[in-house]
């Protein structure tokens, strides 16, 4: 039981971190570099969901099953310390300049139109997305 107990805190621990990662990096650049910014991020977390496990079952065969857990704080101990590096390299953006939180509903349920409610994106009326929806 204690080992489920454990196992489930550290789904949740884990669960928002790439999420915070986008929001994070959406705080430092523009509104005109988010398709890019996302792009880097997502090939990222593909190729350490290709590389990831690779490593981990190399870590298993030599240490047994803890190797998992072995490898998984390794990667988290690497993880925080570009963290703490990355922090004492630049300032943190302002609170007055940081955009509003903008709750877009379910994933499930988006549409082309969630863009509508993030005020940082351009103007729907002006451009490719206003064409997309016409045709």
């Amino acid at each position: 039981m204690a080992l489920v107990a454990v196992a489930a805190l550290f789904g949740a621990a884990i669960y928002p971190q790439y999420s915070l990662c986008v929001a994070h990096t959406n705080d430092f650049v523009g509104r005109e570099d988010f398709v890019e910014a996302s792009s880097g991020l997502l090939l990222t977390w593909a190729i350490g969901a290709s590389i990831g496990p690779v490593l981990a079952a190399f870590a298993m065969d030599g240490v047994g099953v803890g190797g998992l857990f072995l490898y998984t704080a390794a990667a988290h101990a690497g993880f925080a310390a570009f963290t703490l590096y990355r922090i004492t390299r630049r300032a943190a953006v302002p609170p007055e300049e940081r955009a509003p939180y903008v709750a877009a509903g379910r994933p499930s349920r988006s549409t082309p139109v969630a863009v509508d409610l993030d005020p940082r994106a351009p103007d729907p009326s002006e451009g490719p997305l206003e064409e997309a929806r016409v045709a």
